[in-house]
């Protein structure tokens, strides 16, 4: 890796990735190199995702991709990356959309492209802010190929907004007493009918 100043550069050796492999694909975010899927030595799609730090000289194991594939189209887009297409375990391209998140740490599924490529490129064409604040920022991405413009698409960087861990306990409360109170009333309605059922089927004796 090439460091230095203005005046004269010079190359550096640094630590090597945890990962063996081939034809990743790196991108710089917030300063620091991060270097999605690629191959391993019998060329098969990895999911691996590491991150390296200039300041620490350290990588950095982070969460595995949900799609093993090679040579992603990946891209900065404000504080999260975008990985779009590749190489799949089969050899086929992809039209899979993954965001990560790195203050979440996790992969977000995203809406796939309309073609599955592999060896294109993206560009971010601008981030759109939104008047309420509980809806997340759309990004505009172009993805081109072959000087052509394959796809224009919005993504959606942020989940949905999470309500807080305890206002799930009052409407699970209430799902489960539902479900309580339905089972009671079948074992109810059961126990009616089996009464009945015993009750006709009994030979009934006439009184002398």
């Amino acid at each position: 890796m090439a460091t230095g100043d203005s005046i004269k550069p010079v190359w550096q050796s640094l630590k090597p990735m945890p990962t063996k492999r081939v034809y990743s694909s790196p991108v710089i975010s917030d300063g620091q190199l991060y270097v999605v899927g690629g191959c391993d030595s019998s060329g098969t799609p990895l999911d691996c995702f590491e991150s390296f730090r200039l300041g620490r000289d350290r990588w950095y194991r982070l969460a595995n991709m949900p799609t093993k594939r090679a040579c992603p189209c990946v891209m900065a887009a404000g504080s999260k990356l975008v990985a779009m297409g590749g190489v799949s375990i089969t050899q086929q391209p992809l039209n899979v959309v993954e965001v990560y998140d790195p203050a979440e740490k996790e992969w977000i599924q995203q809406d796939v492209m309309k073609d599955s490529l592999m060896g294109m490129s993206g560009v971010v064409r601008g981030i759109f802010s939104r008047s309420s604040t509980n809806q997340p920022s759309p990004v505009l991405i172009m993805v081109v190929k072959e000087q052509r413009v394959y796809e224009k698409m919005f993504i959606y960087l942020a989940r949905s907004a999470k309500l807080p861990e305890g206002l799930y306990i009052l409407p699970m409360f209430f799902l489960y007493f539902f479900i309580f109170f339905i089972f009671f009333l079948m074992v109810d309605f059961l126990a009616n009918v089996a009464e009945t059922l015993i009750e006709q089927s009994s030979p009934k004796f006439q009184d002398w």
